[in-house]
């Protein structure tokens, strides 16, 4: 026998994690396990499992340490830009901005400099007569994401017609070379 039987839509229903009750109060659960996808030199997908609030608002900061100042203020409203430093700055001059705001669950955060870790951190909250933020850390939030090293390539003559290329791979990913004979490689690959 069964003490209880979901049936929704969504993976946050089938959690218990719907909205929350009252919407002039701030969530009681947090987003959580953020993750990273499709890194590139220059930017990354980030995503998390939505927790309890109306929407979702996430910022960004180049480092591994989450400034302490760098949080929403109840009843403020943020504008948020994927790319990375056009959206509003959480508190003042922390460098912390937001890349996300929304009821989502994913954000492709671009403008991003190569070979840096940025901490991303998911903030639930809910919008009824002033915006109630949810600030409380929870499981993976925050959560820290790499962008990749560019391939720097060594160029070496080996002969008439040959080159030695060398070159340090990051995170043990594929490297694509292209050569081109009389004018540059005029595509970036995807």
């Amino acid at each position: 026998s069964f003490d209880e039987v979901r049936v929704s839509d969504t993976w946050l229903g089938l959690l218990g994690n719907t909205a929350s009750e009252d919407p002039n109060e701030a969530p009681t659960a947090q987003a959580a396990q953020l993750w990273f996808d499709a890194e590139r030199t220059n930017q990354f997908t980030a995503g998390w499992i939505r927790g309890n609030g109306s929407k979702v608002l996430v910022a960004a900061y180049p480092g591994t340490s989450w400034p302490g100042a760098a949080l929403p203020a109840d009843a403020a409203t943020y504008d948020a830009d994927a790319v990375f430093g056009d959206g509003d700055e959480l508190g003042f001059g922390t460098g912390c901005f937001v890349v996300y705001n929304g009821d989502g669950n994913e954000v492709t955060i671009t403008g991003l400099e190569p070979a840096t870790a940025y901490i991303v951190r998911a903030f639930e909250y809910n919008e009824g007569d002033g915006t109630k933020y949810l600030t409380e850390t929870a499981t993976a939030n925050p959560a820290t994401g790499w962008t990749l090293t560019p391939p720097v390539p060594l160029l070496g003559l080996a002969g008439v017609n040959a080159v030695d290329l060398n070159w340090t791979k990051f995170n043990n990913r594929n490297v694509m070379v292209v050569f081109r004979v009389g004018a540059p490689v005029e595509f970036e690959p995807e």
